[in-house]
């Protein structure tokens, strides 16, 4: 990868001193994607060396091989018949390429696999419609694809998130209101943009607020935060249903920005900022549970009952008898990590991996069980 990096960049510098750059440019190019390609690699390796993320790693190298091909077909075919078309594939296939490996990731989560369905089921069909909407030459009478590509892109990141944690205990009612928005969402929005109904923008902005709203209170319940922590996520939906009731009160005004418009750009910030803080919050809270020890604080002893005379004793770590009736006893402390993706099960209450699904018991057996060494 950086080989390919600094033959790019070395290609660039020599088109200064060269009269003729348009070979050169065209290797700087497919030298600058072939870096980016072996980034993506990289990537999707790093995923495959977990049960949980083999299937998205190596879909992830097919499509990075893919994306390479079709963006240096772009490059060194520049100034044909098919150039711009090349051009825009390339530009509708990478984020969703991107985005088809993260949904695959999801599907091999028990917690999330209802959200990697339907957004890969989602992706695929907005790819279609676009390489219909690039290459497919229609008439005026015929069906609009580039608008309901638009419609399917702008409304596909809210489907994961109105479909994540279905299924799983306890059962909320908002997370079915969600799935319930999605569709009226997207059938409305469709009928806007190829003016099936007349165009609307108090009803437009109506039914994606409604939906972002829905979608943004299922995905809120993925961070994982204390019971004192609570009120961070209740002012955060609370700022965004503020933020989402000024817009469409602005507009029925065609947004004016005084004063709906700083209502709205006021609570939206308020709305990042508590998202952000409920990130930072989880990752302190993980950090406390399963923080490492240092070497200042290593054990040395433990205090536990005797398997054979049950009495309690303080014992030194790694071997020690008690002093009771002389058993030898051996403790070993370890992190527990889940055999299937290594994700840490410190602190985790429920049965199974939150990262894969895989059960803690076998975890467990996995760790106790002896070394073949």
């Amino acid at each position: 990868m950086l080989v390919c990096i600094g033959l790019a960049a070395a290609s660039g510098i020599f088109t200064i001193f060269t009269a003729t750059t348009d070979v050169t440019g065209k290797i700087a190019l497919t030298c600058l994607f072939g870096g980016m390609a072996l980034g993506a690699c990289m990537v999707s390796a790093r995923m495959m060396t977990h049960d949980a993320g083999r299937r998205a790693g190596v879909l992830g190298m097919w499509l990075a091989v893919i994306g390479f091909v079709l963006c240096a077909a772009a490059t060194w075919l520049w100034r044909t018949t098919v150039d711009e078309k090349l051009g825009l594939t390339g530009l509708a296939y990478v984020p969703i390429a991107i985005a088809l490996t993260a949904m695959v990731r999801l599907i091999s989560n028990a917690k999330h696999k209802h959200a990697g369905i339907v957004g890969a089921g989602w992706l695929c069909v907005l790819f279609v419609v676009s390489m219909l909407a690039i290459w497919v030459k229609w008439g005026q009478s015929e069906w609009q694809m580039p608008q309901l590509a638009a419609a399917l892109a702008l409304m596909w990141p809210l489907a994961p998130l109105a479909f994540c944690n279905i299924g799983l205990e306890p059962a909320r009612w908002w997370r079915l209101f969600s799935i319930i928005l999605l569709p009226i969402t997207t059938s409305i929005v469709i009928a806007l943009i190829w003016k099936i109904i007349t165009p609307d923008e108090v009803l437009m902005c109506s039914a994606i607020v409604s939906v972002s709203y829905a979608a943004l209170g299922n995905g809120s319940f993925l961070i994982n935060l204390t019971e004192r922590q609570r009120w961070v996520r209740i002012g955060t939906l609370a700022c965004a249903g503020v933020c989402g009731a000024t817009l469409i009160i602005g507009s029925t005004q065609r947004f004016n920005m005084d004063p709906w418009g700083r209502f709205a750009a006021a609570s939206a910030l308020a709305t990042v900022c508590g998202l952000l803080a409920m990130v930072v919050m989880e990752r302190l809270n993980a950090r406390a549970v399963s923080r490492p020890v240092s070497q200042g604080e290593t054990a040395s002893e433990v205090n536990l009952a005797c398997p054979r005379c049950q009495s309690r004793h303080t014992l030194k770590m790694g071997g020690d008898r008690c002093p009771e009736c002389g058993l030898l006893v051996i403790v070993r402390v370890a992190r527990l990590e889940c055999c299937s993706c290594s994700y840490p099960l410190d602190g985790i209450k429920s049965g199974k991996c939150p990262e894969c699904g895989t059960p803690v018991e076998q975890t467990v057996q996995a760790a106790l069980a002896p070394s073949p060494h």
